[in-house]
């Protein structure tokens, strides 16, 4: 219908967009210099933005920004097509339940914020489909889990593989109905509440999995919402095979939202041979002689292909598109967050491209190996001190002197400015790679006989991983179908 057909033409669209700015995809900070990535920017480019203040140049996705007319045509292209593609996620429009003070126990702000969004999302899937059960995959320390059970008075089976969780969770709601003033019609929602510790193995199959739910359910065939907040890497990709599976007639509805896709494993068709072999060799080995990423598989058979993350698709498999850990992991940027510390973030950013050069001359033998890792505010405040901090982690004898820092310094600083115009230009694709990802699971749903869609449930600026897949199954929909 319509709306399949508009999911799987903005999975192209995105694969597409992808595809015309592989150079860009393909440029990293880190190497602007060291590789000389800037030299890729067309000129026409450099030359629009010669007199655009750098706050301006971190707004270039943002609508409030006015893109003027006599801009590149190339340029203008490329900064219309990523809003139109994006253009959805920024304002959310879901419903909210507010919490009390007690409810939002041990939660910051940006957890109240998630879980009072997807409350009235899950209590929508239950009326839909007269499920009695909700599944939270990943449930921390159920602070999601609880107040479903709490709020709407459905049994909940918390999973979690870290027993700390588990203790954590069943802590925090013996705490809350402590203080909790029960009327004479309620239910102690401790009795609806299941936290379970249990290691979830990608290649466990609908059995396994109803296994372990078996001593949790009320009734053996009681209807499953399953929900995921964030769940990490390819833990998302083995929800949805499960709910997808024709065997799991008990799973209803599903609530999805993604995370760290950087660790998701990636197959890769035997088509992609040499672009593989190209990726990887820009990607670099370890002292081991091993590639840098770990996450790629190359793929012989439909089978291999469906032991991994992505793509999932039948779309994305037969015209598949290779990103790698590194694409994958921009999916991950909180752009907004990067603007509100924009001039600590450009600082390091141009710091790390001048200390790979460093790297390079001084030190060659790790210059595709060594991790900087996090820098405090006060160890990267100049250049020199920035270096210095990085140069002392390697605990080498041999060591850089301050006039060698200089002297690199006053010849690589000129370049900061096309750094920052790499570095803003790259980050207009970081939300087109992450819809790529989540679409090509929504089009896996319909292609399963899904109805599915993908919901812009959070405020971008609060949570940027904001995108849920939601879903029923179509012979399952008891009231009105799902809105698309």
């Amino acid at each position: 219908d319509h709306f399949v057909m508009d999911m799987r033409e903005q999975l192209r669209c995105c694969k597409q967009m992808l595809r015309d700015h592989q150079w860009l995809l393909q440029s990293h900070v880190t190497d602007a210099l060291s590789r000389n990535q800037i030299e890729q920017i067309p000129q026409a480019w450099i030359q629009t933005f010669e007199n655009l203040p750098e706050h301006s140049l971190l707004q270039l996705a943002s609508d409030e920004f006015e893109l003027p007319h006599h801009w590149d045509p190339s340029l203008l292209m490329l900064l219309k097509e990523a809003r139109r593609l994006t253009k959805t996620r920024k304002h959310a429009a879901c419903a909210c339940i507010p919490l009390t003070q007690h409810e939002a126990l041990g939660m910051n702000a940006k957890k109240q914020h998630e879980v009072s969004r997807l409350v009235p999302i899950v209590a929508e899937l239950i009326a839909k489909t007269g499920a009695r059960t909700v599944v939270d995959l990943g449930s921390g320390q159920g602070y999601l889990s609880f107040l479903l059970a709490a709020r709407l008075g459905v049994h909940v089976i918390a999973i979690d593989n870290k027993q700390h969780n588990t203790d954590g969770a069943l802590w925090r709601a013996q705490k809350l109905c402590q203080r909790r003033k029960p009327t004479a019609t309620d239910q102690d929602p401790r009795l609806l509440f299941h936290p379970v510790t249990q290691e979830i193995d990608s290649n466990m199959t609908w059995p396994d999995f109803h296994a372990v739910l078996a001593p949790h359910l009320t009734h053996p065939d009681d209807g499953i919402i399953l929900i995921g907040l964030h769940t990490c890497g390819d833990l998302a990709a083995f929800v949805l095979r499960l709910f997808a599976d024709s065997r799991a007639n008990q799973l209803k509805g599903l609530v999805n939202l993604g995370c760290c896709y950087n660790m998701m494993q990636e197959a890769v068709d035997t088509s992609q041979q040499e672009e593989l072999r190209q990726m990887l060799q820009l990607t670099g080995q370890n002292l081991d002689n091993q590639s840098l990423d770990q996450t790629l598989h190359l793929c012989t058979s439909e089978t291999d292909k469906n032991r991994y993350g992505f793509p999932l698709s039948v779309q994305g498999k037969s015209d598949p598109c290779l990103l790698g850990r590194t694409n994958r992991m921009l999916a991950c940027q909180a752009i907004d967050w990067a603007n509100h510390n924009m001039t600590d973030t450009l600082n390091k950013l141009f710091y790390r491209a001048m200390f790979q050069v460093l790297l390079q001359q001084y030190f060659p033998d790790l210059s595709d190996t060594y991790a900087v890792g996090k820098m405090d505010a006060n160890d990267a405040l100049t250049f020199m001190d920035y270096a210095k901090t990085a140069v002392s982690r390697m605990n080498r004898p041999d060591t850089v002197t301050s006039d060698q820092i200089q002297e690199l310094e006053s010849r690589l600083s000129r370049h900061r400015r096309a750094c920052l115009i790499l570095w803003s230009l790259r980050n207009l694709l970081a939300p087109i790679v992450e819809q790529f990802l989540l679409l090509d699971r929504v089009v896996f749903l319909l292609e399963s006989g899904c109805n599915a869609d993908l919901v812009t449930v959070f405020d971008h600026s609060i949570s940027p991983r904001n995108l849920a897949i939601v879903a029923v199954k179509r012979q399952d929909v008891i009231s009105s179908p799902m809105n698309s």
